[in-house]
């Protein structure tokens, strides 16, 4: 049986998330160990798959908005408390779950010591590429919370599970990518200045999720749209009469999904200095406030 079906990027995440809870790894860290979600748009839906509720405060750090680069607003903040910009290792958004609970609040570091083999770290990426890698943009040059995630990992043994929408996909190999940008080498920036690290990760994408939850095939056959679509794929089905029935009904399911719109700070109240808005004298502030709307 072949089926056709057409995903927003939104709707793919809910998806992809529903698919990350059923992975092996998964469900042993649910009973005997912790999974730690960093905040972002990818793992938005995980967090209500496995806790009920949708996030609520810091459920995305860095973004990509019309005007450029940017952070959302309470992750700017709390970087920059007391004027003073704290270490990375202090960051405490994740959501850190341990017998059905989430906790928050955790220092990075803290959170990281305490993990092992049974442990697994799910981290939302900026960037596929055709050979299955992915990365992520990093907005300080020591490499971010992501180089601290991924030294722990290699240290402790714990697997980084990276969800990733097929709108991600870039032409070139990430590390033809990388050498492009650079925190220390843009000249010029819409936003703040970003370097990309290939990450080693469980890459989930749409097509995985099907297979995971269905075992029907899913091929991509075109993407973008209008009215809402923009940056939607449509996916062939194919499989037996059971599995595309299935796959089917579980788009169905993820119809209408939404994420909340980004809360970040007008330039001129942003604290960030290495922002290339950051002062600019002929007043050419891009854009203002995204929403004034907190995430649900």
């Amino acid at each position: 049986m072949r089926a056709l079906v057409v995903l927003t990027a939104a709707e793919s995440k809910k998806l992809i998330a529903k698919a990350v809870v059923a992975m092996d790894e998964v469900k042993r860290a649910r009973e005997s160990g912790a999974i730690v979600i960093h905040p972002s748009s990818s793992t938005y839906f995980l967090v209500e798959e496995l806790t009920g509720s949708l996030p609520t405060g810091v459920w995305v750090c860095g973004v990509v908005i019309p005007r450029g680069m940017c952070s959302s607003r309470d992750t700017t903040v709390s970087n920059y408390t007391g004027g003073v910009h704290k270490p990375k290792r202090d960051f405490a958004h994740a959501f850190v779950i341990r017998d059905g609970k989430a906790e928050r609040g955790i220092p990075l570091h803290t959170v990281l010591d305490s993990m092992g083999p049974d442990d697994v770290y799910v981290k939302g990426c900026n960037t596929l590429d055709p050979e299955g890698n992915v990365g992520v943009l990093v907005g300080d040059r020591t490499g971010g919370t992501i180089a601290i995630v991924v030294g722990a990992a290699k240290r402790r043994g714990f697997k980084i599970i990276a969800p990733t929408h097929l709108g991600k996909l870039i032409p070139v190999p990430i590390r033809d990518a990388a050498d492009q940008i650079g925190v220390t080498r843009l000249d010029k920036v819409m936003g703040k200045p970003v370097s990309l690290m290939r990450i080693p990760a469980t890459v989930v994408t749409e097509i995985e999720a099907v297979k995971i939850l269905t075992g029907a095939e899913a091929v991509p056959v075109a993407s973008g749209g209008l009215g809402g679509a923009e940056g939607a794929l449509s996916l062939a089905l194919s499989g037996t009469t059971a599995q595309v029935e299935q796959a089917y009904a579980l788009a169905e399911s993820v119809k209408g999904a939404q994420l909340p719109s980004p809360y970040v700070l007008d330039c001129r109240e942003c604290p960030s200095t290495i922002c290339h808005f950051y002062g600019r004298a002929d007043g050419g502030w891009i854009g203002a406030t995204v929403a004034a709307t907190p995430a649900r």
